[in-house]
């Protein structure tokens, strides 16, 4: 179970994802950075809640999104699926 990022671009006005290749093995992960930086962005790409400019997201298996600080946790995961 994985989720594999490749050659990830992304801009709203400005090209805000350059070229991103990164892999989200089986486990717990997190996403960190600055005020900004891309992290909501990144995690709405791979959710499919916005599309790349180019690149690959490839998913293989389930995974729960929690946004930030829900205010009804229970209802606010979304579980992704991946057929292959």
């Amino acid at each position: 179970m994985s989720i594999q990022i490749t050659n990830l671009t992304f801009g709203y006005s400005e090209l805000l994802i350059n070229n991103l290749n990164c892999t989200f093995n089986e486990g717990w992960s997190a996403v960190v950075g600055v005020n900004g930086s891309g992290k909501t962005t990144l995690l709405e790409l791979v959710t499919r809640k916005l599309k790349p400019e180019s690149g690959n997201i490839n998913i293989s298996g389930n995974y729960i999104y929690c946004r930030q600080i829900p205010e009804h946790p229970q209802e606010e995961a979304e579980v992704l699926i991946q057929d292959n």
